[in-house]
């Protein structure tokens, strides 16, 4: 049997699924020309249009195929006549020799957000189906991923600042598919998704020849993101008690609470504030975890220990979760009145009249401030361990170190005062993110 279309009033419902949203809706969505995501262009563009909002397509050019900008193109073609606004944000740099669509994806996000902030809109769609809803689910069970992993995708999710909404979690390809064939819309092949050296590529003939229906898988999906949800507010509610974010960039854990609280809901917990601190996308192996949570709650002194990009120490019977220096970004360029992203953790933004070049920002590391008495003076007001202070971002002119903003050190010859340089700890994932929320 033929899979019905996706009409406007049932587009209407999945959004509101994914909602709220305010009058006169912001909205981009990243498509790649093939049937799911153009599919989903297409609607929420006439779902935007309808409500008086603004909408733009985005496609990334990740430089991998030689085919990608002429089908970057003719997708450019397609939406142009439809008025829908196509921007083309192109990956430069170099590219991965293994891990492809793993890195490729992480690019891909990365590029999204940045161009999300830049144009301030909030609400970014992906057109995930029922279909990749199964996929997720399956490849995770094998590769042994835990309770929280088997949620699969949820319908909404922050990320980098930014909202990633899947409104079409609970519709199939083969709907999506109907809605272009409706419309009389082509769509662009993508053959990487024939390639069998992607796991996914094999779960998915699998799952399309074997005696499982996507439909049940992703509905197993389903059930267990409800129970995450549960857990995600518990965690968020303990979170509230025993964890307090400094706005420099670390995390402070009150250590005796955690004895007293449930061992689940501290794993989950400890594993949020690694990832908020650390900057990773996922969190670290639940059994590194679970040793990490195991020695916390013993009573005795603790070990400091570096886990998922951070450093964990013992100080005044609290621990400190901070960034592990050796693990920072490298050093990125300021350029006047523009906001510069670094180590993926700080949003850095220097003031559009300041006039001084060659500005960089980096790590504190163990370099030493010009004068002794200043340096020895602030690192006493911000009562701070050398390692918080060492991975806290400073800015050099060329060699010469000219602010440690946290500190409130600054070279009053290149950088006047505080107003000139605004730096905030924006972390790809929050300490309490938005509740786990299933189609």
């Amino acid at each position: 049997m033929r899979a019905s279309a996706i009409d406007a009033a049932h587009f209407a419902e999945l959004m509101a699924k994914v909602g709220p949203f305010g009058a006169r809706p912001r909205l981009a969505v990243a498509t790649s020309g093939g049937a799911d995501s153009l599919a989903l262009c297409l609607l929420a563009a006439a779902w935007t249009r309808h409500r008086s909002g603004t909408f733009t397509a985005l496609t990334i050019d990740h430089g991998l195929r030689s085919d990608a900008v002429a089908e970057a193109l003719a997708l450019g073609d397609w939406l142009e006549k439809r008025s829908i606004a196509h921007r083309i944000i192109r990956w430069h740099g170099d590219k991965p020799t293994s891990s492809s669509q793993r890195a490729a994806r992480e690019a891909r996000y990365r590029l999204l957000s940045g161009w999300c902030r830049e144009h301030h809109v909030v609400h970014l769609l992906l057109g995930h189906q029922r279909d990749d809803q199964a996929e997720t689910l399956m490849l995770r069970l094998t590769r042994g991923s835990g309770f929280d992993g088997l949620a699969a995708m949820p319908s909404v999710v922050e990320r980098d600042g930014v909202r990633y909404l899947r409104p079409c979690l609970s519709a199939s390809h083969a709907e999506l598919v109907t809605t272009l064939e409706q419309g009389k819309q082509p769509w662009i092949e993508d053959p990487s998704n024939r390639d069998h050296r992607y796991a996914r590529v094999r779960l998915r003939t699998q799952l399309t020849r074997g005696a499982l229906a996507s439909k049940d898988v992703a509905e197993a999906a389903r059930s267990i993101g409800l129970v995450r949800a549960e857990r995600d507010v518990a965690t968020s509610e303990l979170l509230a008690k025993v964890a307090e974010i400094d706005p420099r960039g670390f995390c402070r854990l009150h250590r005796q609470s955690t004895r007293t609280s449930d061992a689940d809901a501290i794993r989950s917990a400890v594993a949020r504030i690694i990832m908020c601190i650390g900057g990773r996308t996922y969190a670290p192996r639940r059994a590194r975890i679970d040793n990490l949570v195991a020695d916390i709650r013993a009573d005795r002194a603790f070990s400091a220990r570096t886990l998922g990009g951070c450093s964990i120490v013992q100080r005044d019977g609290d621990l400190i979760v901070c960034r592990e220096v050796g693990r920072v970004g490298d050093a990125a360029r300021l350029v006047a009145g523009e906001t510069t992203r670094w180590d993926d953790r700080y949003d850095i933004k220097l003031n559009a009249v300041t006039c001084v070049k060659g500005l960089t920002v980096a790590a504190y590391g163990n370099n030493r401030w010009s004068d002794d008495r200043a340096e020895i003076y602030a690192r006493t007001r911000a009562n701070l361990a050398q390692v918080v202070i060492a991975p806290l971002p400073a800015v050099y002119r060329g060699t010469k170190l000219v602010a440690v903003p946290h500190l409130g050190l600054y070279d009053q010859e290149t950088i006047v005062n505080t107003r000139a340089l605004q730096v905030v700890f924006a972390p790809r994932h929050s300490l309490t993110p938005a509740r786990f929320l299933v189609a």
